[in-house]
């Protein structure tokens, strides 16, 4: 790939080498190159070139050469192609300034020695790696030969025009560059101050600085891939000419403000001079990008009346003045005035760069061609507008009294946008059930309300929210702002209320299964118009006529970057041409929006704007009309015009005036507002109709989001009516338009139901069908503005799947039974005669607990759905009684160890708790042989299982007092000879010690030992006092200690 960059560079090169003779050289005027950003790391260039007139034709390509020296030495080459039309929409190839009327210059005459250049553009995509310097240049054969005086004209081949970009994509990858608003000059006078600004505008709101440099050159070398690299700094021709205040003869009164761009001088005597400055970016202090314009100024002696240009701080609406600059307000509309003068005799014309840099502005001229012209600026800053804005007038003395040429001098007023609230949508109108988009701007934090309250937000505090009222509602968005501008936006979303459908009755009940019923529904309001073919069919009219009109505050709402302003160029008759042919698509949305209704479109109207001349005339005027399905224009091509339109309109000539321009149709179009509407205009004639005293006249239009016009015309004789001439743009530029048209009468409404299966008629207002089994039936109609509305009936088939239980249960006297209903709505219950219940905790509750007496009880429960389909279910209870259990025992007490015989009766059957002792639990007379105190229940059953209980205590002593004597005579007499403890049963020993009198322990019995027989270590104690000390267990786990003394004797 890279091999062919290469070899179309050697080409272009070679081409433009071999065209340089003098003989069809055209000189280069100057030139201007820059970049935007398009996506990851490609960058779109365009190079504008100012050249001059006659000659060879203009290139159709243009080499553009690239290179780094600090990220791997990369050059390469990339080719810009010649643009059909500029960005701005109109042809390439714009005559840089018309000139004067009656003096020709080169660009309408060969022979006139008034030289001209026109701008041509040349594009071209390059996807470049992170590099901290990037440089980009175009050289192009060849800068005018006739000695510029302020320059060292350097010989053949190096005498080229040389124009560079620089880019660093390391910390500033998504930038694109600063670009000019406002034409190079071409003419000055000498003796006479001169003011001018290009009107840069930075897209990324860096900060830019303003720099004076030597114009360069470069060599063409065929056998370089970056011809003319590196560049050659041309030599000033005289000592004095500097960069900083003299750069040509001007006796050190140029000036170039670093930071604004404004540019001042006084010419010193005629000369033709080159004269080149750069614009550098920085963010956060570092140079991030620059861009450089290098152009001829011819200067000439003559003396133009000395101008004045002013703003007029009295008009200022909207808006404050701080030092020079006028501080404004995002969202707010803001109006102001400025006024050029001159002598008297003097013939101004003022233009601006509002279409640039004050997007949707309106600017109103009053007394173009007079020595005193004012202008008002009428605009309402958007989101996307706040920063400064270098508003920039341009006053040309057109006449040409001395130059032949017009010189024009440029004034800047800044102006700054401060952010201001606002909902980025216009007020809208939608159908029911229908969603927007809302979203907040100016701001970091939002908070969204409604009225009425809460209607429908898929978020309360995002800047972006879906919103889906019910009812036409007013959003209201607070922003976090605190700059003295507004915090507060609304903007209305209307919904369509202007046609109801009821269907009668809301339910149908069916609750003894299907059957054939009946459906009716009834719309009421606007109804809807007749249809109408797309066509020529209906008759001429003038009366009855509604107007639709999508201009300049007529609130449109297509698109919420829709902005309305006006310009001299784009436009159905665009003056400098012969012959023009212009296609515009209206999108049915916009226009039902606006108020357009199905109907015959009679009358069509343009909207433009004073110019201070004659009004233009145009010969061979034609509308014509057709419905479309396209949605936009997308490639600038012959075969892109739309066919088969039906001509409406046609006349010998029209002459334009400032204001309303109708044209009243000859044949009427019918439009159905079911498609897109497309509306052509055409004109051929002997001349153009742009002259001096006949400027043109700007056009109102609306910026669109999409492609919405297609133009092609051309200078020479023809008709684009008839033939494919000139070459073809598209643009998101369209007129505003006023359509006037007789309505369609009023029509029935029509109906469809669904499902229509079964149905009689189902496109029927009424109509039956049999329901087997329950579904909601939808019918709808659409009112007078397309919107459908819908309604629902409910056709409900009974199931009756109700349950009872238990149906059939017996009970116990005192027993709670819980009867359960299922499947119901609701729920009644009854006695089976429909008498009130009794003991029923609830009587139309779904589980009612209830506690009949002895006996049989025969229930009703009458159960129905949420439509009142009912059913009577049945459920009853046969209460049985108890027995009459006793136990025949007292409550008794028993020894650790001891049993004892239980005995009960009264019942059928037996079974008594705690079971662990008893012998057996399921006899009337069982023996317990408890360890501890227990409770015995003997439960007793008949034969039904109903229950009756009784109970005992056994007491169990498990603390039998031990025996501990307080002497004993070990002398083996055999009686008395061991002390032990007594009268042991269930007590277990845990311990037994025996201590003398001086604390020492002298006998110790294991576990369960019991006795000590007097002796020490095998020999007998001494008579005397000894101290015992025991400690029992008992059966219940209990530990008894005893202390105390003993006595031995012999």
């Amino acid at each position: 790939m890279k091999k062919i960059h290469i070899g179309m560079a050697l080409i272009v090169i070679l081409l433009q080498l071999v065209c340089s003779k003098r003989a069809g050289a055209v000189d280069a005027g100057g030139g201007e190159l820059t970049y935007e950003y398009v996506n990851d790391s490609t960058y779109r260039f365009y190079f504008k070139y100012y050249r001059g007139c006659g000659g060879f034709p203009e290139w159709n390509q243009i080499s553009l050469c690239y290179r780094n020296t600090t990220c791997g030495g990369i050059w390469s080459t990339k080719r810009l192609d010649k643009m059909v039309s500029t960005p701005d929409g109109r042809p390439n190839g714009q005559v840089v300034d018309a000139g004067c009327a009656g003096i020709s210059n080169t660009c309408n005459d060969p022979t006139s020695t008034n030289e001209m250049y026109r701008a041509w553009w040349y594009s071209g995509e390059v996807t470049i790696p992170p590099c901290n310097k990037w440089l980009f240049s175009v050289n192009i054969v060849q800068r005018d030969m006739n000695t510029p005086s302020n320059l060292v004209v350097l010989p053949y081949p190096d005498n080229n025009l040389y124009i560079e970009a620089v880019i660093d994509n390391t910390v500033a990858k998504k930038q694109s560059s600063p670009y000019f608003t406002v034409p190079p000059p071409v003419y000055a006078c000498a003796g006479s101050s001169f003011s001018y600004n290009g009107g840069v505008i930075d897209p990324d709101g860096d900060s830019l600085v303003y720099r004076t440099i030597q114009p360069r050159s470069a060599t063409a070398d065929l056998f370089v891939v970056c011809a003319g690299y590196p560049p050659l700094t041309m030599s000033f021709s005289n000592m004095a000419y500097n960069t900083n205040n003299n750069p040509f003869a001007t006796n050190n009164s140029y000036s170039l403000n670093a930071a604004t761009g404004d540019m001042s001088f006084t010419p010193a005597g005629s000369q033709r001079a080159y004269l080149a400055y750069i614009v550098e970016k920085y963010r956060n202090g570092t140079l991030i990008g620059s861009v450089m314009r290098d152009s001829r100024l011819d200067i000439r002696n003559c003396t133009t009346p000395p101008f004045t240009v002013n703003m007029n701080t009295a008009t200022i609406t909207g808006g404050t003045m701080s030092n020079d600059t006028l501080m404004l307000c995002g969202n707010t509309e803001a109006n102001f005035c400025f006024q050029a003068t001159a002598a008297a005799g003097t013939v101004l014309q003022v233009t601006d760069n509002s279409g640039a840099m004050l997007k949707g502005a309106a600017v109103t001229y009053t007394g173009q061609g007079s020595n005193n012209v004012s202008g008002c600026v009428q605009w309402r800053p958007q989101g996307n507008d706040t920063g400064y804005h270098n508003f920039v007038v341009n006053v040309k003395d057109s006449t040409c009294s001395a130059t032949g040429m017009p010189v024009i001098r440029s004034y800047r007023f800044p102006v700054y946008v401060k952010p201001g609230a606002q909902i980025w949508v216009e007020d809208t109108l939608i159908c029911p059930g229908a969603s927007t988009r809302l979203a907040g701007i100016g701001g970091t934090q939002f908070s969204w309300s409604s009225v009425p309250m809460n209607s429908g937000f898929s978020c309360t505090t995002c800047d972006t929210t879906i919103v889906t009222p019910q009812d036409t509602t007013l959003y209201i968005v607070h922003s976090n702002l605190n700059n003295g501008c507004r915090t507060v936006d609304s903007a209305w979303v209307y919904r369509d209320r202007s046609t109801r459908l009821d269907v009668s009755p809301d339910t149908i009940a069916l609750c003894d299964g299907g059957a054939y019923v009946m459906l009716n529904a009834t719309a009421s309001g606007l109804k809807p118009l007749k249809t109408v073919a797309c066509g020529a069919y209906s008759p001429v009219s003038s009366t009855g006529l509604h107007v639709m009109e999508m201009a300049q505050g007529s609130n449109n709402s297509s698109s919420s970057n829709i902005h309305y302003t006006y310009a001299e160029y784009w436009g159905p008759f665009y003056q400098l041409y012969r012959t023009q042919r212009m296609q515009t698509i209206y999108r049915k949305e916009e226009l039902r929006h606006e108020g357009m209704l199905p109907g015959s479109i009679q009358k069509l109207a343009l909207h433009y704007a004073p110019s201070g001349g004659v009004n233009p005339t145009y010969q061979d005027v034609k509308i014509a009309m057709r419905c479309t399905d396209k949605f936009e224009f997308v490639s600038p091509f012959q075969n892109e015009f739309e066919t088969g339109l039906v001509e409406t309109f046609s006349a010998p000539s029209v002459t334009l005036q400032p204001g309303w321009n109708e044209f009243t149709f000859t044949v009427p179009y019918d439009y159905d507002t079911a498609k897109n509407l497309v509306v052509q205009f055409c004109y051929s004639g002997v001349t153009p109709a742009y002259s001096a005293s006949a400027p043109m006249l700007p056009i109102y239009y609306v910026t669109t989001p999409y492609r919405s016009s297609i133009s092609s015309g051309q200078t020479a004789a023809g008709s684009a009516c008839s033939n494919n001439v000139g070459t073809v743009v598209t643009n998101s530029r369209r007129p505003d338009i006023r359509l006037s048209f007789t309505g369609m009468p009023e029509t029935n409404y029509t109906y469809a139901w669904t499902p229509p299966a079964g149905m009689d008629n189902p496109g029927a207002a009424s109509t039956g069908v049999f329901a087997d089994s329950t579904r909601w039936y939808t019918v709808s109609t659409k009112g007078r503005y397309g919107c459908e509305v819908k309604d629902s009936i409910l056709v409900y088939v009974a199931k009756k799947d109700f349950e009872v239980y238990p149906a059939r249960t017996e009970a116990c006297l005192g027993d709670v039974v819980r009867l359960n209903g299922t499947g119901g709505y609701t729920y009644n219950w009854y006695n089976s005669d429909f008498s009130l219940p009794s003991g029923f905790t609830c009587i139309n509750c779904d589980t009612p607990n209830v506690t009949p007496g002895l006996g049989q009880h025969d229930y009703s429960v009458i159960i129905a759905d949420y439509f009142k389909c009912s059913d009577t279910l049945n459920a009853s209870i046969y209460v049985n009684d108890t027995p009459a259990t006793v136990v025949l025992n007292n409550d008794t007490t028993i020894y650790y160890g001891q049993s004892i015989q239980l005995f009960a009766e009264g019942a059928l059957h037996y079974i008594w708790t705690p079971a662990a002792s008893l012998n057996n639990p399921r006899v009337a007379a069982p023996v317990a042989s408890p360890q501890q105190s227990t409770w015995y229940v003997a439960n007793g059953y008949t034969a039904a299982g109903c229950t009756n209980k009784d109970s005992v205590l056994v007491k169990v002593i498990v603390n039998e007092n031990a025996f501990i004597p307080n002497a004993f005579s070990p002398n083996g007499d055999g009686v008395n000879d061991v002390f032990k403890v007594g009268n042991l049963i269930h007590q277990r020993i845990m311990a037994f010690s025996i201590f003398d009198r001086w604390g020492e322990e002298i006998y110790k019995a294991g576990i369960n030992e019991n006795g000590w027989d007097g002796t020490y270590r095998g020999k007998q104690m001494p008579l005397g006092t000894y101290y015992y000390y025991i400690q029992l267990a008992l059966p219940d786990g209990a530990l008894k200690t005893y202390r105390g003394d003993l006595t031995l004797i012999r």
